[in-house]
C-alpha cells in the first residue's frame, strides 16, 4: 500500500510484465520502459511516465509518477 502526497492511498501490484496501480477504485496500468523501473502510463486520455525507487533490500519504496504535467510522489506505508 502507497500513500502519496496529496493523502492519497491506493495498491501497487504485478500482473505479468505490468505493474497496476488502484485507488478510488480506478486501476492505472504501468507498462515497462527501456529503462529499469521506470515504466510508461496509459491512462486514457493521459499519458506519462512512472519511475519506482528500491531500498537497501531491492523492496520499492516510492514512485514518482508524471502524467499530464502533475507529478505525484507516493510512498510505501505497508
Amino acid at each position: 500500500e502507497y500513500k502519496a502526497d496529496d493523502g492519497r492511498t491506493g495498491k501497487l501490484y504485478v500482473d505479468g510484465d505490468k505493474i497496476k496501480f488502484t485507488y478510488d477504485g480506478k486501476t492505472i496500468t504501468f507498462n515497462p520502459d527501456a529503462e529499469p523501473d521506470t515504466f510508461k502510463i496509459n491512462y486514457f486520455p493521459f499519458k506519462g511516465l512512472a519511475i519506482f525507487t528500491r531500498d537497501k533490500n531491492g523492496k520499492i519504496k516510492d514512485v514518482k509518477a508524471e502524467m499530464a504535467g502533475y507529478i505525484i510522489n507516493a510512498k510505501k506505508i505497508a
